[in-house]
């Protein structure tokens, strides 16, 4: 389970990883991140629009450190 604060960053994370492949069309590298992100977890990224639920994806085993499963998933 993360914090508030590790769950804010994660969803940074997230939005960032997403506006940078739109705009690179490259992963965006997670650095800087605290402790937890490099810790193999289990993820699910959501899409919302409007309020409707446009995509879900994500690893539900901890195959990958949180902070690229993150990046990868969303």
């Amino acid at each position: 389970m993360l914090t508030v604060d590790e769950g804010r960053a994660a969803v940074r994370l997230a939005r960032r990883a997403l506006a940078h492949y739109m705009e690179t069309k490259e992963a965006l590298a997670p650095e800087g991140m605290q402790p937890v992100f490099s810790q193999k977890r289990g993820v699910f990224v959501t899409l919302h629009e409007d309020g409707d639920l446009r995509g879900c994806i994500g690893y539900p085993r901890p195959v990958l450190p949180l902070g690229r499963a993150i990046v990868d998933s969303a």
